[in-house]
């Protein structure tokens, strides 16, 4: 056991200094700015994206150790998801005013503007959805409980759904979408 260890680290050890230390290196190329109309939706874009972040870990907290926290602790929790709901909710006309206001010429844009003015919409009844249910489950704990696992299940394949459609339309803009918190260096060029 102790000699197979010590191959393994000597043959590990041999490929690291053996390895060419340029392999490991990425060539960061500087982005083409935006003109000032892309750069408007992409920030109004990023922005609502960022509450449905919001919505999706009110989720994720309601789910953490259900079985064993307090009735009071899950009524909140249930509360949590309805108004993270009702907030991004509120900024959906303003996302859906901004992709629909833009024409675009090119046929991918225009077929990924349609589909994602479908997918607010869509969205719109998620939420609605969602601030009823959870609004429900905000009064009795033990219905949040059983019910809400599966509706925060259903919740985060829906906001997963709509993240898809956004990151098509932005990408047929040549809008590329970062993870949230994630900040390109200055130093990358």
């Amino acid at each position: 056991m102790r000699a197979s260890l010590v191959a393994m680290l000597v043959g590990v050890l041999a490929a690291t200094l053996g390895a060419d230390p340029l392999a490991a290196q990425a060539v960061v190329t500087k982005e083409k700015p935006l003109d000032p109309a892309r750069a408007a939706i992409r920030d109004t874009l990023v922005v609502f994206r960022d509450t449905l972040h919001a919505v999706a870990a009110a989720g994720e907290r309601f789910n953490r150790d259900l079985r064993t926290t307090s009735d009071a602790s899950v009524l909140a929790r249930a509360r949590a998801v309805r108004t993270a709901c009702e907030r991004s909710r509120r900024d959906i006309p303003v996302a859906r005013r901004v992709v629909g206001g833009s024409s675009w010429t090119e046929p991918n844009r225009t077929r990924r503007q349609r589909e994602l003015l479908q997918a607010l919409g869509d969205l719109d009844k998620v939420l609605g959805r969602c601030i009823d249910q959870f609004g429900a489950m905000a009064e009795k704990a033990g219905e949040a409980r059983g019910y809400g696992p599966g509706r925060t299940e259903r919740l985060r394949a829906d906001l997963l759904r709509f993240h898809e459609a956004l990151k098509r339309y932005l990408g047929s803009l040549g809008i590329r979408l970062d993870p949230p918190g994630v900040h390109r260096s200055p130093l990358a060029g």
